[in-house]
């Protein structure tokens, strides 16, 4: 059973992270130590900490299918930016989805390199080569 959830700023009791786990309670406690490499995540729950204050861990959505959750939380990721809701994993996803337009643009033409020389008959890349 995977669990989609978002952490919740307790002071203003707005969203400002979504995510996937196996295990609620681990990777909550994971969330606390500051364990994973999202800066602006840590940096959020570090600044509640030093107030005396924990995020929320609020339960979203329950699914049983691994890449069905995968959809889901890009579903609600896709949901709160929808509603203005500024997520700090909004950062990871832009560069994953900046990432996925580039591979899906198609590549220059490069004519040059196949233009023949008159003086040997071969592309450029043929008598660069040898």
């Amino acid at each position: 059973m995977f669990v989609i959830y978002a952490l919740v700023d307790p002071r203003d009791h707005k969203e400002f992270y979504v995510g996937r786990t196996e295990d609620l309670y681990k990777r909550f406690m994971q969330h606390l130590r500051c364990e994973g490499a999202n800066d602006a995540k840590n940096a959020r729950v570090q600044e509640l900490k030093l107030l005396h204050l924990l995020p929320i861990m609020k339960t979203l959505e329950l699914i049983q299918d691994s890449a069905q959750a995968a959809q889901r939380e890009a579903y609600w990721i896709h949901h709160f930016r929808y509603l203005k809701v500024s997520l700090v994993n909004d950062v990871i996803y832009q560069q994953q989805e900046e990432v996925t337009q580039r591979s899906e643009r198609p590549a220059p033409h490069r004519s040059r390199s196949r233009v023949k020389t008159h003086t040997q008959g071969k592309t450029d890349e043929e008598h660069l080569l040898g």
